[in-house]
């Protein structure tokens, strides 16, 4: 796996608008890895002063984002990064990322119904930004059951480091 700071430093060079998208479902476990990353990233933006230099908008996909491609493509961003439980067959809490169909083929992504790339390939037809997806390993996508503790820990992470990267703090 590679560093997450690097990783998300190099992707968010000259961004000038971003779009985060949390997706997955809050009662399936840790398949609501997403939605909890944007949750603790909407808290981080909400306690800074207003001199971030790049504009992060937040998106709460759930299990349905691509409801939400006609306000994604009226922002325009220029970076859009989305972040879901994805089973890359590692450790809960490890942390992947993918932004071609190719390198997504052989992960098994959480329960929304359309596939991930295919709503990235059309946002990023249709407006012509920068497509990340960012996976978070769940431990259990199970009806009723909550996020356990390394997949927490990792969402939190990764929003802190989104922050960092994207806003140069």
């Amino acid at each position: 796996m590679q560093n997450l700071s690097q990783y998300l430093s190099n992707y968010f060079k000259e961004a000038q608008r971003i779009a985060v998208v949390g997706v997955g479902s809050d009662i399936r476990g840790d398949d609501e890895a997403g939605i909890l990353t944007v949750n603790y990233l909407d808290g981080i933006l909400k306690k800074i002063d207003g001199t971030s230099k790049i504009n992060i908008r937040l998106f709460w996909g759930g299990t349905a984002p691509e409801n939400l491609s006609g306000q994604i493509r009226n922002y325009s961003p220029t970076h859009l990064l989305f972040i879901d439980a994805v089973d890359a067959e590692k450790n809960p809490g490890e942390v992947v990322f993918f932004s071609t169909q190719e390198e997504i083929s052989g992960f098994s992504f959480s329960t929304h119904r359309l596939p991930l790339f295919l709503l990235a390939e059309y946002l990023n037809n249709s407006i012509g930004c920068k497509v990340l997806c960012l996976g978070i390993q769940p431990k259990s996508i199970n009806f009723g059951d909550t996020v356990c503790d390394p997949v927490r820990s990792a969402c939190l992470l990764a929003a802190q480091e989104i922050y960092n990267c994207a806003c140069g703090k």
